[in-house]
């Protein structure tokens, strides 16, 4: 259940990466383009985090596991 937005229903891409709180916690790590134009070109959220994974500095890595980590919290 998505508290933030009243619906009933809330997946994983939802929750990592498109929910209002993702997209701003992404937008203050300097992310959010990349998450963009990365959901735009895979359709599940395993394959949309290897392709963000595969196209990163180890830095950015450690930094898109942590918000991964604080999106799950």
């Amino acid at each position: 259940m998505c508290a933030l937005r009243d619906e009933s229903y809330e997946d994983a891409v939802q929750v990592f990466l498109d929910c209002p709180r993702a997209r701003n916690i992404w937008r203050d790590g300097h992310l959010l383009s990349k998450v963009n134009s990365t959901m735009h070109n895979n359709n599940t959220t395993d394959q949309i985090i290897f392709a963000l994974l595969q196209d990163q500095l180890q830095v950015q890595d450690e930094q898109f596991v942590t918000i991964v980590r604080i999106l799950w919290i």
